[in-house]
């Protein structure tokens, strides 16, 4: 088992050791230091995901349209709808790994790294884990995670805003989203349908006539408004099954995006806020805990949220048909892209990041978010060293 180091060097030696070879099925242990992660792909070279890149100007308010602030922004934005119900009501929970859940190669982990001691306030917060879960599980509805913005996980989760109107209007929205770790120290994680949107007429059907959110920044660590700066994006990539459907239709067990930021006045943003893990091809059936700054939604007037909290759901995922997982958890619109994390180390809030919130499969009381699988390895490849 991985013993987490206080250092970040633990965790750079093993994204150092990584290299690409396509075609050529690798494990990779962290705990035995292996020496290289393939491309997941059995049948030749990968193809690149589709991806959209942007300047690289690093201040977010001189990328924002003229005459627009960030406080503006924050001001304005909604959260970004949670699609519903996707799942058909055939479609029931098997209670254990099912067919579709396999893992499609050996399990990969990624370890997290700490961030700059000194830019932190406070040590990173140790909560109970026992008082946590029980607070959460004793109301109709899930909390408000307890600890400060400046601890994990907090730090590293955050809002993530975009303009989703393609014209020349503007309509600010946002998700959330995580700071994960990786070779190039810039890496956000988020739902595929919060960086693109394949199906921009509502038809259900994904025609070709899809297009990629414009003015996207990240604010992480938000707490009533953006408490550790925000960054700009320099790229964005989604999986080839989002941007193009599955049979003409949403594909939402492969609804992951990635968006790599450009540095700020702070840094690059891995070593300013420290990064979560990632992991790959793992057992289905886990316990994790999921996050989000969800905002109150008129189809479940009985969950009410700020969006101005983040939001947390302890429990463990439901294995369900169709590459999906489900977890119990009333999080609502705005919460899209928050991080289910796994193997959790409490003593200084780093695990794994192994789901994003994604969608309500059967309604608002379960959050739906995708397996972990190859397609989102090879995403996660494609984009480490970029």
């Amino acid at each position: 088992m991985y013993k987490w180091s206080p250092a970040r060097s633990r965790a750079d030696s093993v994204l150092d050791r990584w290299s690409l070879r396509a075609g050529i099925a690798l494990t990779l242990s962290v705990s035995l230091l292996a020496p290289s992660l393939a491309s997941a792909s059995a049948g030749g070279a990968t193809p690149a995901p589709p991806m959209t890149k942007s300047s690289s100007v690093s201040s977010v308010a001189a990328a924002l349209p003229q005459g627009t602030t960030i406080q503006d922004v924050v001001r304005q934005a909604k959260p970004f709808k949670i699609a519903d119900k996707v799942l058909a009501a055939s479609l029931r929970a098997n209670g254990g790994r099912n067919t579709a859940q396999r893992p499609d190669g050996p399990t990969v982990k990624l370890p997290g790294a700490l961030g700059d001691a000194a830019a932190s306030k406070d040590a990173p917060a140790s909560a109970g884990v026992k008082a946590l879960m029980q607070s959460s599980a004793a109301v109709a509805q899930n909390g408000p995670w307890p600890n400060p913005y400046y601890t994990n996980p907090n730090r590293q989760i955050g809002k993530l805003y975009f303009d989703v109107d393609p014209g020349p209007g503007t309509r600010w929205s946002w998700c959330s989203a995580t700071v994960v770790n990786s070779q190039n120290k810039s890496m956000v994680l988020t739902a595929g349908h919060c960086v693109y949107s394949p199906d921009p007429d509502g038809d259900g059907r994904i025609s070709g006539n899809g297009y990629w959110h414009q003015n996207v920044f990240f604010c992480p660590g938000y707490e009533n408004g953006c408490q550790l700066g925000s960054y700009s994006r320099r790229l964005m990539t989604t999986t080839p099954s989002w941007f193009y459907g599955t049979g003409g239709g949403y594909d939402w067990g492969d609804d992951i995006g990635i968006v790599l930021v450009n540095p700020n006045g702070n840094g690059q943003i891995v070593p300013f806020t420290g990064a979560q893990g990632i992991e790959f091809n793992a057992t289905a059936q886990r316990f994790v805990w999921a996050f989000g700054y969800p905002a109150s939604d008129y189809r479940w007037p009985a969950y009410t949220y700020s969006g101005e909290d983040l939001i947390y759901c302890p429990g463990t995922t439901i294995p369900v048909d169709g590459n999906h997982s489900a977890l119990p958890c009333t999080m609502t619109g705005g919460a899209s892209g928050g991080p289910w994390l796994t193997d959790v180390n409490y003593s200084n809030w780093l695990g794994y990041v192994n789901s994003v919130n994604s969608h309500k499969p059967w309604g608002g009381a379960y959050m739906g978010g995708p397996y972990f699988g190859n397609a989102e390895l090879n995403l996660y490849n494609y984009a480490r060293a970029l």
